[in-house]
């Protein structure tokens, strides 16, 4: 298993941990690869541990603006954390490396079963 952690799981009791862990796949995100696209269902959530996911804006067709970056501190998929489906910005791998991935509806039920989880994506 992965042993650089992502700093929000690694907030979470335990047993909490675990089971999150459990329901996730460890990944390898390559550099550019698109996770999610704006206005789309989101499909996965990712806890980058080693890697770096540039949020971008689209400005026109062409054109896109970095809001933020996303590491090891957080996650890909906060939005869902509020009851939005679709994700508001564009995810691409900036910085190629490790994530946990889990699928969004398993993220949703995880939250509902864990007051820890639901505290600190909150």
């Amino acid at each position: 298993m992965e042993t650089s952690p992502n700093r929000l799981i690694a907030t979470l009791p335990t047993e909490d941990r675990e089971r999150l862990l459990r329901a996730c796949t460890s990944v390898e995100l390559p550099l550019s690869e698109l996770l999610c696209e704006r206005d789309e269902l989101t499909t996965h959530i990712y806890f980058p541990t080693r890697a770096f996911i540039s949020l971008i804006s689209m400005a026109d067709a062409r054109a896109g603006v970095e809001l933020g970056m996303i590491g090891r501190e957080g996650m890909l998929g906060s939005h869902l954390c509020l009851d939005v489906f679709k994700s508001p910005l564009r995810g691409v791998v900036q910085g190629q490396g490790h994530s946990w991935q889990i699928p969004a509806d398993e993220f949703i039920d995880q939250m509902q079963a864990s007051a820890p989880l639901r505290y600190v994506m909150q």
